[in-house]
């Protein structure tokens, strides 16, 4: 009986999680986004120090100490991107930033390591949605259940349009991206 309840209970979440589509985009009622939950599951592209644009993230305490990020994107998108050089609609990024500990303790002689998060930020790209490019940007401090959708004419959109290099999203610094995009000849620029 035990062996039939436990096979009961993975049919029905097998069925939930297929039911929920590949690349599908969870939005609240107020337009916003609900950032995925496993997030730190899905493909990642690259981690910086302190690379962040002019002015704080929006709705993220100024940091008095270094900024780490680590950028995350679906896998649905990643495999598209892999064998076209560009991202297909539905993609997600997820930028995670967080705080730099001083140093590495009392383990590590140097460095820096991560705590906690600072805010979230998500670049997606819902064609539907999002009339032209697609693409949309969202901002959360990590604690709150929806990351706050940022309208035109936001500087992160000029910004992404002037100097991404694939598709306004910034591929020269996920360096595994780089050979790709220009195997596809989608990479603006060198």
């Amino acid at each position: 009986m035990r062996g039939i309840l436990i096979g009961i209970a993975v049919a029905a979440i097998s069925a939930a999680i297929s039911a929920t589509p590949a690349g599908a985009i969870d939005y609240a009622k107020s337009g916003d986004i609900i950032p995925p939950a496993n997030y730190r599951d899905w493909v990642f592209l690259t981690s910086s120090l302190d690379l962040n644009y002019n002015e704080p993230v929006p709705g993220a305490a100024a940091p008095a100490k270094s900024q780490l990020d680590n950028v995350f994107v679906n896998p649905e998108a990643y495999k598209v991107y892999m064998k076209t050089g560009t991202w297909p609609d539905k993609t997600v990024m997820v930028k995670e930033n967080r705080v730099a500990a001083p140093s590495a303790d009392e383990i590590g002689k140097s460095g820096k390591v991560q705590e906690g998060i600072i805010s979230i930020e998500l670049h997606v790209k819902d064609k539907k949605r999002y009339p032209g490019d697609g693409w949309a940007f969202f901002f959360s401090n990590g604690k709150t259940p929806t990351a706050r959708y940022v309208a035109r004419p936001a500087s992160c959109y000029t910004c992404h349009e002037e100097h991404g290099k694939v598709d306004t999203t910034f591929v020269q610094f996920y360096p595994t991206l780089v050979d790709v995009a220009k195997a596809h000849k989608t990479f603006k620029g060198d």
